[in-house]
Formats: C-alpha cells, sequence, structure tokens
C-alpha cells in the first residue's frame, strides 16, 4: 500500500462507489470517486473533474484504511444467526455443547460466546461451537449470548435463557434373590421427581424391606428424588412346609413366564383342582397392586383336574398394562381363594 492522500468526507453515490472529498499528497483538494473491485479486490480513484485516474489501493475485505481512516464501501448487510443449538428456557447440566450457524454475504470473521455477560470464547472457524461446562456454575438461571462479526466489523446478536439444574442419581444394590423394576428407569433424575420401586422376588425368596436411603417395608415402594441416593432391596429366603402359597386346600396355581414381557409375551396361568362338577364355577381374574380388577379370564379344562387360563397383559378394556406387580386370584366355590403373583416389565 503507498500513499496518495487523506479523504477529508464522503458519502455513498451507488453500491461499491464512494464521492468524496480528497485532499491529493500533491497538496491539491481533489473531488473523486474511488470504487471497490471485488475481483481484484482494488480501490481505484478517479477525479471527478476530469475522470482522470489518481491511483489504486488493494485492500483486504469490504473496508480499505486511508491515513488511519476505516471507510466502509458499500456492505450494509449484518450477518445472520440462523440457527442456536440449545432451546431457550431448556435445563441443562454438565457439558454443553453450544453450535451456531450463521452466514453473511461477505464472510463471517469470529463468533463470540458469552454466559452471564462475561465473553468466555471466541470462535473464528467453522463449525463455530463452544462446549460449556455448566456444573462449574450456580443451579438458577443464566443468560446465554452469541455474537457474530463479518469481515467488515459488521455484527449480529441472539440471546436465550437456560436454566442450569442437576441431574441425581439413583443406584439400587439387591441382597438375596431377585430384582427391582424402577418405574421411570433413567440415567438421572430432575429434583421433586417421584419414582416407584417394585420389588420382585425368585423363586424359593420373597422381598422383605428396603434399605439404605429408603427405610420401608411396602412393595411396591414411591420415593421422592431430592439427592443422588442409594436403595437396597432386601429379600429372604422362604422355608418351604409343604403348605405353602402354591399349594393348599388341594389345588396348586402356577404362572409362567414370570416375570412377562408386555406385548411380547403371553401369560399361561395353570393350576390343579379336585372335585369340579362344571368349569364355569372356577372364577380367574387378574387384579393390580391396589386390588383394582383388571381382567377376568376364561378357563380352559386340561384334563386330569388340569386347568389353564392365558393373559394377554391388556386389561378389560383391551389396553395393555403398565409394567409393574399383579396377581391373579382362583376361585372355586368353597374352597379358599388362592393367589399367584406376576410381574409385568416393558
Amino acid at each position: 500500500m503507498y500513499y496518495l492522500g487523506r479523504v477529508a468526507n464522503s458519502k455513498v453515490y451507488s453500491d461499491y462507489c464512494v464521492y468524496s472529498v480528497f485532499d491529493g499528497y500533491d497538496g491539491v483538494r481533489k473531488y473523486v470517486v474511488y470504487n471497490f473491485d471485488s475481483s481484484s479486490r482494488a480501490v481505484s480513484f478517479y477525479d471527478v473533474s476530469n475522470g482522470s485516474y489518481i491511483g489504486s489501493l488493494v485492500v483486504g475485505g469490504y473496508s480499505m484504511v486511508v491515513s488511519s481512516s476505516l471507510v466502509i464501501l458499500g456492505d450494509t448487510i449484518l450477518p445472520e444467526i440462523l440457527d442456536i443449538s440449545l432451546v431457550d428456557g431448556s435445563t441443562v447440566y454438565g457439558e454443553v455443547n453450544i453450535g451456531v450457524n450463521v452466514v453473511d454475504n461477505v464472510g463471517i470473521d469470529r463468533v463470540e460466546f458469552y454466559i452471564d455477560n462475561k465473553l468466555v470464547n471466541v470462535d473464528n472457524k467453522e463449525p463455530y461451537l463452544y462446549i460449556w461446562d455448566s456444573s462449574l456454575y450456580e443451579l438458577g438461571v443464566h443468560l446465554i449470548k452469541v455474537v457474530v462479526y463479518d469481515v467488515n466489523g459488521l455484527s449480529s446478536y441472539k440471546e436465550l435463557v437456560v436454566y442450569v439444574g442437576k441431574k441425581y442419581r439413583l443406584s439400587i444394590d439387591v441382597a438375596g434373590m431377585g430384582y427391582v423394576v424402577v418405574e421411570p428407569d433413567k440415567v438421572g433424575y430432575d429434583y421433586g421427581e417421584v419414582v416407584r420401586l417394585i420389588a420382585v422376588s425368585s423363586d424359593g425368596y420373597k422381598f422383605s424391606y428396603w434399605s439404605g436411603d429408603v427405610i420401608s417395608s411396602s412393595n411396591p415402594v414411591d420415593i421422592v428424588i431430592d439427592r443422588d441416593k442409594v436403595v437396597v432391596c432386601k429379600f429372604e429366603k422362604v422355608e418351604d412346609t409343604g403348605e405353602v402359597n402354591n399349594k393348599m386346600y388341594g389345588y396348586k396355581v402356577r404362572s409362567y413366564p414370570n416375570p412377562f414381557v408386555v406385548k411380547k409375551d403371553v401369560v399361561e396361568i395353570r393350576f390343579k383342582l379336585d372335585d369340579v362338577k362344571d368349569v364355569r364355577d372356577i372364577g380367574v381374574v387378574v387384579y393390580d397392586s391396589l386390588g383394582r380388577v383388571v381382567k377376568e379370564l376364561e378357563v380352559g379344562d386340561k384334563g386330569e383336574g388340569r386347568y389353564m387360563s392365558i393373559w394377554d397383559g391388556k386389561d378389560k378394556e383391551n389396553n395393555y398394562v403398565k409394567s409393574g406387580i399383579y396377581f391373579c386370584k382362583v376361585r372355586y366355590k368353597n374352597k379358599k381363594d388362592m393367589y399367584t403373583k406376576i410381574v409385568c416389565v416393558k
């Protein structure tokens, strides 16, 4: 770049063409027009009085510097932020990717990222991205601001608000033989979220109690998440006396498979019953854990005192049931009602 003179004052004449009062290096004030050639990136100066060529400067971007004066040639279009990967009003915790999609008619110079009005990152290469560790910030509302600059220094910005909220973990330990169904089963839970725990015992064992961060003998049990929690489910072995749950008053009842997968499996409920005169006198009913009737089942006679009912996991409205514990009751005249436990999972 070589010295031609100083621009005294200017006004836009047309796109990429500026009319100026120009003090030349020879000390003569001239009225000139200078315009910009985008292919050669050169600014050419012409004397308005006679149209003669004065000189030219090669510049970067769409700007030129003449004796410390910055002159923008024609570009008045602001860069645009098309999209930010974060959703306004969302809840976040831990590392969060803040990605930005920006466009401009001449070119992007840089993208600045602000958290609570504090500059935290500058990115001048695509893809424009900042990885924010929100766990280092206080829980609550925070302001995210993204500012984009084009090569001419023009800028635009967008702001959004997010809530930093910690996700809490729930760990389940089992003592004895069995497992625990967690509803809903997630990696992390929000503060105040309610979670249901359902203890499912293996054959020869029964649920005893919950311990750890939950002290209860109820099954199922609902807990409120207010911090990271560890819950222990205790199962104890059942002594076989020959007169326990599945055998009494001359008949036994079994369900298979148990647990069963809703929408995939069907449950076979098999039982043996002596001295049945009419199969229509046998009642087989499925109940939920609150004692509400889910569905009455048909009974099939398999001969030699053996009977079977099939449950497809649907209720009386023909809708699939939720995961949980259900009970099947077999009733026949003056015999004592007997129950078998059925565990449904999805």
